[in-house]
């Protein structure tokens, strides 16, 4: 049984979550609610939960703030939040899991499914931990600039990769391949599209419906039809035609 326990300050959003878990999800178990951080502090280190579902805007202080008075969190974290803003781009920057209110049903399924696989498995439980740390440490300042490494699912786990080592992506299907400096390449098995908005703010560009660049990286752009891009690792990024213009006035601007 996978113990949790629900931090939201609004009374509502607890007892709606709390109704959906215990009606629709079978192996886990609410143990506790809280609707403030300081609450939610003791009522952690009291009842030690394996899971925890959390809001990231409450009224006195927010669900990461709660994180960063953890010296070593040893739960696995699910984020709540009604808004799809930047801190949506935070938990996909480190592959957290997160539901959207009102939260649907099979998305509560499908999330509560990827926590029991994690909760038996010590590797996965180590990234989470280590997933956290990292976002305890880029919040640290409420900067969005903080956020320098961005979490890459592969086969063999999931790497923490510097967003500026990062040359260029390269999509296959529903599959992306990341380009990385030294002639690395890590293969994630999610469509380019995931990580579009992410790596945009860090000077990344959509050259091409299968390709995106890191503008930073570039040696030279070649002229063309739609032409391409040399990159630093002498790749070739191919530039669709009505890309061209677009991406020229962000070259020039910056």
């Amino acid at each position: 049984m996978i113990r949790s326990v629900i931090v939201d300050d609004q009374d509502t959003n607890c007892q709606t979550l709390q109704k959906l878990i215990e009606k629709y999800t079978d192996g886990l178990e609410v143990v506790g609610v809280s609707n403030s951080v300081d609450d939610a502090f003791e009522l952690i280190n009291r009842v030690k939960p394996d899971l925890l579902f959390l809001d990231i805007e409450m009224a006195e202080k927010n669900g990461f703030e709660l994180l960063q008075m953890f010296d070593d969190p040893d739960f696995l974290v699910v984020f709540t939040t009604a808004h799809a803003d930047y801190a949506i781009k935070a938990l996909k920057m480190f592959a957290f899991d997160y539901l959207l209110k009102p939260i649907g049903i099979s998305e509560l399924k499908g999330c509560i499914q990827r926590i029991e696989i994690m909760q038996h498995d010590q590797s996965s439980k180590l990234e989470i931990k280590n997933r956290v740390n990292m976002l305890k440490e880029a919040h640290s300042s409420n900067d969005q600039n903080g956020l320098k490494k961005i979490a890459l699912p592969s086969k063999e786990g999931i790497e923490f990769i510097e967003i500026s080592s990062i040359i260029h992506c390269e999509a296959d299907r529903s599959y992306s391949t990341f380009f990385i400096e030294g002639d690395r390449r890590i293969v994630v098995s999610k469509p380019l599209k995931e990580f579009e908005d992410l790596l945009t703010e860090y000077g990344f560009f959509r050259v091409h419906k299968s390709n995106i660049a890191n503008l930073k990286r570039v040696k030279k752009y070649v002229r063309g039809k739609g032409g391409y891009l040399i990159m630093e690792d002498d790749s070739h990024v191919p530039v669709s035609v009505r890309k061209r213009e677009s991406l020229l006035k962000v070259m020039q601007a910056s």
